[in-house]
């Protein structure tokens, strides 16, 4: 039986958003839990659990962030939210306090909102932004090559502690 077209929806922008952190050097996996869909791993920090929310902006314009029957989610549930808009390949990382003062008590917020809460920053940018007060060893540099520069990719000062197969059991155990 095929799946309803808002769980591909929301697949794709996990897989969209999974790439991406490859791509800036960020070890993601992932998990698929209850409030997690991606978790991020590093030897320097205590791991980052990402929820993606994802839509298609001829489906809807407004991403909710709120589980099932209207239950918000807390400062428990996660620490970063992405939000995909997959026709037009954007991306957005926000933490839990952006989230509280862009969605407020409504659980949603407007593409128009989020464009603004992040007018003039790169996807790179608005990853810092999200993880720079609360978790430094997560944050990546763009190189005039256009490569990234991070501790977590074998670029920076912190890298090389710990093999891939080693932060996989991590997450796994």
């Amino acid at each position: 039986m095929p799946e309803p077209e808002k769980t591909l929806v929301g697949k794709q922008g996990e897989f969209i958003i999974l790439a991406n952190l490859s791509e800036m050097g960020i070890s993601a996996y992932h998990i698929d839990a209850a409030d997690t869909d991606i978790v991020c791993i590093a030897h320097t920090e205590r791991p980052i659990r990402i929820q993606v929310k994802a839509m298609v902006s001829n489906i809807g314009e407004t991403f909710r962030v709120r589980k099932r029957h209207n239950h918000y989610y807390d400062e428990n549930s996660f620490e970063i939210v992405a939000c995909v808009i997959l026709d037009t390949k954007e991306i957005y990382y926000l933490n839990f306090k952006a989230i509280k003062s862009i969605y407020g008590d409504g659980g949603s917020v407007t593409v128009k909102k989020l464009r603004q809460f992040t007018y003039g920053l790169t996807v790179e940018e608005c990853w810092n932004k999200a993880v720079k007060k609360y978790y430094p060893g997560f944050l990546i540099e763009e190189r005039k090559d256009e490569s990234y520069l991070s501790r977590l990719n074998g670029n920076g000062s912190d890298s090389g502690k710990r093999s891939e197969g080693q932060l996989q059991q991590g997450v796994l155990f």
